[in-house]
């Protein structure tokens, strides 16, 4: 039987572990430094999506996947998703897990990172918090004219600039895919759980 945390516990599980990580980081993140990481980031995926839009290409989906590969802290996010599962794992299994879900990370991520096709990403604030991170603010308005809250938790990670999580409208993706792959995890075991990645990362490279 699975069991259910909750998100006011988990989230104090995820302050543990990166805070835990935090003496690796060696700095403490400029509020500045990471607003202007976001929005160089910001401007140079939305480069690529205004191709990638046009029409899909090879080349230009290797450089968004590229994007936000170097964007994020895969190594960070991938061990706290997992949890204690990542003991529990084989070396092999860790070195899978890791690269199937660095392929799922970039494609429902990789996008977000930029404006979509007619909408806008707007950077409105940065704030200093816990463990020395930076959380950079964002509003996304899509074509239709709705926006989206979205914040991006950064970390200077030995001198670079790296996003450890995403929030949009105040949940968090770390939190919220902890839960869903512990679930998984306990029903299918860790094996099951790549299987559904590596499903969940093709569906995503796709759309």
């Amino acid at each position: 039987m699975v069991r259910a945390f909750p998100a006011t516990c988990l989230l104090f599980v995820w302050i543990a572990f990166v805070g835990g990580t935090a003496a690796s980081a060696q700095a403490q993140t400029s509020a500045p430094e990471a607003t202007k990481f976001v929005e160089g980031l910001s401007e140079r995926v939305s480069a690529v999506l205004a191709r990638y839009e046009q029409g899909k290409s090879e080349q230009d989906s290797k450089a968004l996947a590229r994007l936000a590969t170097e964007a994020f802290a895969m190594d960070i996010v991938s061990r706290f998703v997992l949890g204690p599962t990542w003991h529990q794992a084989s070396p092999v299994q860790q070195e899978e897990f890791q690269r199937v879900f660095s392929q799922w990370m970039v494609g429902v991520y990789g996008r977000r990172l930029g404006a979509s096709k007619g909408g806008t990403l707007k950077v409105v604030g940065t704030d200093s918090i816990a463990n020395g991170d930076a959380l950079v603010k964002l509003i996304a308005t899509q074509s239709d004219g709705k926006t989206v809250d979205l914040g991006l938790r950064v970390r200077d990670v030995r001198g670079e600039m790296k996003i450890i999580d995403v929030m949009a409208a105040g949940v968090s993706m770390a939190i919220t895919q902890r839960q869903e792959f512990s679930s998984i995890v306990n029903n299918q075991g860790i094996d099951g759980l790549l299987t559904s990645l590596k499903a969940k990362a093709a569906a995503a490279e796709a759309g």
